[in-house]
């Protein structure tokens, strides 16, 4: 089922913008979800949907960055593309402990998205992550 959908410009208010509005719209839609994935939400829509904006687009007043949101069962399934010409990521690993990987300037969002969600998909100019959902715990229950 599609929960949101939003174009926005190629900048960083407009990210900041919409993902506040998202999060507005998910808790009055899907009041159920608990802190730990608000917070995981949120986490990942301003990582993605900014590398999009500057990597994606390089912040071209023009090219715009699209955005889709879906709920399957307790999966949030986010898809992003830009107008951008795609990104290739590197296969190594990103290790917390290791001061090589802290310090690496690229890539380490993505890395941190792969330990934040079930599954992480690039294809080109397209993002696409699926996030399972918890619920908040019922109070006497």
């Amino acid at each position: 089922m599609l929960v949101y959908k939003e174009t926005i410009d190629s900048t960083f208010q407009a990210v900041d913008d919409v993902v506040n509005k998202i999060h507005v719209h998910l808790i009055e839609k899907l009041p159920w979800i608990n802190q730990k994935s608000r917070f995981q939400i949120n986490f990942i829509l301003r990582e993605i949907l900014n590398n999009a904006v500057e990597h994606g687009n390089q912040f071209h007043e023009r090219k715009k960055v699209f955005l889709e949101i879906y709920l399957e069962d307790l999966f949030l399934k986010i898809n992003v593309w830009d107008e951008g010409s795609g990104i290739q990521i590197s296969n190594k690993e990103f290790d917390q402990n290791d001061v090589d990987s802290l310090l690496r300037e690229r890539q380490r969002g993505f890395q941190l998205l792969e330990k934040l969600a079930e599954h992480v998909e690039i294809k080109g100019n397209q993002v696409s992550i699926t996030l399972q959902l918890y619920q908040e715990e019922q109070n006497g229950i």
